[in-house]
């Protein structure tokens, strides 16, 4: 009965093995560096669409509640150093005479598309009905990515959010 005894090997690990090892290791922490910050950036654009419903959704049951005797509404502006949007009430609300009551800025992984950069828009819901007199579409964007998402009220007052 023979034994299999293996033979050790004195060569150990040549350049270009290393050198291989080395370069794959890179490539991988490269990917994970930059893929993950679009990824992330992704993540963060449809957590700002589900939050910018939630507000819209809350101005438009203050119209309906008429809190304060006001219509109430959202105003979204895209300008520098950070793009916002807040809620707003009055009588009867508009974009000058609109007073503020809630701003919230964008995260740093997010812009607003439309309206245009130095634009604001603002969505309007009628009091007791909660209903817009045209529909509206803010349109977002992830920052180091081709992805969009859209926020779109129509004019019965229903609030969707999709990605694109």
């Amino acid at each position: 009965m023979s034994i299999f005894v293996p033979q050790k090997s004195l060569a150990g690990v040549t350049l270009i093995e290393l050198l291989l090892v080395v370069s794959v290791i890179t490539l991988v922490a490269l990917a994970s560096i930059f893929g993950g910050g679009v990824n992330k950036n992704n993540r963060t654009l449809q957590v700002v669409l589900t939050e910018v419903s939630a507000v819209l959704e809350n101005a438009k049951q203050k119209s309906i509640a008429q809190e304060h005797g006001e219509e109430w509404g959202v105003r979204f502006v895209n300008e520098s150093p950070a793009p916002f949007y807040e809620i707003v009430s009055g009588v009867p609300l508009d974009m000058l005479s609109a007073i503020a009551h809630e701003r919230y800025v964008l995260s740093d992984g997010v812009n607003i598309i439309t309206p245009a950069f130095g634009a604001r828009t603002l969505v309007i819901f009628q009091k007791n009905k909660g209903t817009l007199l045209a529909s509206s579409t803010i349109v977002f964007g992830a920052k180091n990515s081709q992805k969009k998402g859209v926020v779109s009220i129509d004019a019965l007052g229903h609030i969707v959010w999709n990605l694109l």
